[in-house]
């Protein structure tokens, strides 16, 4: 799943009801017996708590999941500003491996421009959430029209969600104080 939208408009927020979410919806263990838990990867100051701040180790911490025979959440944010110079991420999702779920935010106008970049493979299904606030051309990543007018006011937090091709408005993270991490 990929998360657009400008800055300071609920990406990170967005992650973080995702990450409860997950917590939620999930056993307490693996098979392995150890506690099922996302990896996070920040590349910068966020409010999310970050498990890894290095793309190897979050591929790594990934794959042990995956391994353990656990499911694994890995979840990126700032994504546009993550390189995958070594192909491993890229490789990694496009492998569609079953128990994993990648979900990545991003400045939608740095996606676009970044061309060959890894989050590709994410766009291509066509899954995630547009936050309001950006450009109507965001839709264009998962090949979808905006509609032309919102029945509310924009704020943080409001989005449309993308699930193939459908357009559903919602609230998916609502303002409230942050704390930065790291």
């Amino acid at each position: 799943m990929l998360v657009l939208g400008p800055s300071r408009s609920g990406k990170s927020h967005a992650l973080m009801r995702f990450i409860g979410a997950w917590n939620d919806a999930g056993p307490e263990t693996g098979q392995s017996g150890e506690r099922e838990r996302a990896v996070v990867l920040t590349p910068r100051r966020s409010p999310l708590d970050p498990t890894c701040t290095d793309l190897a180790d979050a591929i790594a911490a990934t794959n042990r999941h995956l391994a353990g025979g656990r499911r694994a959440l890995l979840v990126i944010d700032d994504a546009d500003l993550v390189n995958d110079d070594s192909g491993c991420l890229a490789g990694l999702i496009a492998a569609r491996t079953a128990g994993l779920v990648v979900v990545a935010a991003g400045r939608a106008e740095a996606l676009r421009q970044a061309y060959g970049h890894w989050s590709a493979a994410i766009r291509r299904s066509r899954i995630g959430v547009i936050l309001t606030g950006g450009s109507d051309i965001d839709a264009d990543l998962f090949g979808v029209a905006m509609p032309r007018s919102l029945p509310v006011a924009a704020r943080p937090g409001l989005a449309h969600v993308v699930d193939r091709g459908d357009l559903v408005l919602g609230q998916i993270a609502v303002g409230e104080a942050v704390t930065w991490r790291r």
